[in-house]
């Protein structure tokens, strides 16, 4: 990932919209979707993923609908908020997964947490 800067995270989470946009199709059939948009939303399996990620990475503090951390489900965070949150960190306790987790991963696991209201 790049630098902290917010341009670099754009870059990034733009990186990430393209190469999941183009995983959906062939390429060159689609246009990279706008940074407000998830190409997941509609996609079950990738929601499955990311209610695989959610359980592993972020129920220990997020829990169903919040806990120690604040509840993510149908959180008013922009896209471009929460993978910025999620993969720099943010606030104390929140940690950096942005070295662990893929920014396809991040955009599954905002897709998982804004189709639903609880776990």
């Amino acid at each position: 990932m790049p630098g902290a800067s917010a341009p670099g995270v754009r870059g990034w989470i733009a990186g990430a919209l393209a190469s999941a946009a183009l995983g959906a199709g062939v390429a060159g059939e689609q246009e990279t979707p706008p940074a407000a948009e998830n190409p997941y939303f509609d996609q079950k399996e990738a929601l499955d993923e990311g209610e695989k990620l959610y359980r592993i990475r972020c129920y220990g503090c997020h829990f169903r609908a919040g806990g120690r951390g604040p509840n993510l489900f149908r959180s008013k965070l922009t896209l471009v908020q929460f993978v910025e949150i999620v993969a720099k960190g943010g606030g104390p306790g929140m940690p950096a997964w942005g070295g662990t987790l893929s920014g396809e991963d991040i955009l599954k696991l905002h897709a998982f947490v804004m189709s639903r209201d609880r776990l």
